[in-house]
């Protein structure tokens, strides 16, 4: 079985080293703390520290630890590819060169998980996030499995909340391998009750204005940068996997409101941007707003002969119902 290592005892294995002599002089003591003065720990001293109390099988460290960066406020815009805190399982790779090295990244933790291929193992994960909730959060007290935070601070700045990648080969050009499935997130629900409410994305925020531009949720091509490869469909619903496919809430709160549109966007020949919309009136009636004034309904019958009532025909270019 293997033995785990406690927090006491992970503290107490810091505390019996001494200043790494390649640390900085300039770096500042941590006050308060079983670390060094330095704060600048041998990554391979302490694996050999952690292997004396703790099973061989624990991941090992990769480093130094701070990468003779002392504390996180000394990061400066050369720091590229370097980390506060890296563990592997495979001291052959690092994050960087499973990444492909095409983004430059400065991390405070980073894991590399390499699964063997004999593995049995339903879920090999990096970061794991397990968390129960025994507090009534009707008094405000939730609980996160994984919670972000980020701030565009300066102008011109871009933030990403989160930015998963998966690929399906291990260096970027093109391959020939079979079987391989993509997924960029799975938010599975197991709801046992009747009563409990289930919110399967939740786009929200604490806006104090309007911004600029927003869209809710955008469908790029698989290739951003040259506008390639579509999907085969922007958005799919299986068979009973909803009882409603969309529901368009009115365009604004109150009464005498019509419901939002849905917009068609095209282009003329000439390079003309059109939009036609599909909406309903307050009243409820279905409201077709073409952007010509013209509607077309393909393949409409001219006669009502043989079609059931409330069936569409084309009567000399005017819809009627049939009877």
């Amino acid at each position: 079985m293997t033995r785990r290592l406690s927090t006491a005892a992970f503290l107490s294995v810091l505390s019996g080293f001494a200043a790494n002599a390649a640390c900085p002089s300039t770096c500042v003591p941590n006050s308060g703390y079983p670390w060094p003065a330095c704060g600048c720990l041998n990554a391979s001293d302490l694996n050999t520290a952690i292997a004396s109390r703790a099973s061989t099988t624990t991941p090992t460290f990769s480093g130094p630890i701070l990468d003779s960066i002392p504390h996180p406020s000394s990061f400066t815009s050369t720091d590229n590819n370097k980390y506060i805190i890296s563990a592997t399982t495979d001291p052959s790779l690092t994050p960087q060169s499973v990444g492909y090295d095409i983004l430059s990244v400065y991390a405070v933790n980073q894991a590399l998980l390499t699964v063997p291929a004999s593995t049995t193992i339903q879920n090999a994960v990096t970061y794991g996030s397990f968390i129960v909730n025994n507090a009534d959060s009707t008094s405000g007290a939730s609980a996160v499995g994984y919670y972000s935070f980020g701030v565009a601070a300066a102008n011109n700045a871009h933030i990403w909340g989160s930015n998963p990648v998966v690929t399906d080969n291990t260096t970027l050009t093109t391959s020939s391998g079979t079987g391989k499935l993509l997924w960029g997130s799975e938010l599975d629900f197991n709801v046992t009750s009747p009563n409990t409410v289930v919110r399967g994305l939740d786009l929200a925020g604490a806006s104090l204005v309007q911004p600029s531009s927003s869209i809710g949720l955008r469908v790029q091509p698989l290739h951003t940068l040259n506008n390639t490869f579509p999907w085969d469909y922007g958005i799919w619903t299986n068979d009973g996997g909803a009882t409603v496919a969309m529901q368009a809430g009115t365009v604004s709160t109150g009464n005498s409101q019509a419901s939002q549109p849905i917009a068609f966007f095209s282009r003329t020949s000439g390079g003309v941007a059109r939009n036609a919309k599909v909406y309903a009136n307050q009243d409820g009636s279905l409201v077709l707003a073409p952007a010509t004034g013209v509607v077309t309904i393909l393949a409409m019958p001219t006669t009502c002969a043989g079609q059931p009532t409330g069936a569409l025909r084309n009567n000399a270019g005017v819809v009627n119902v049939c009877p």
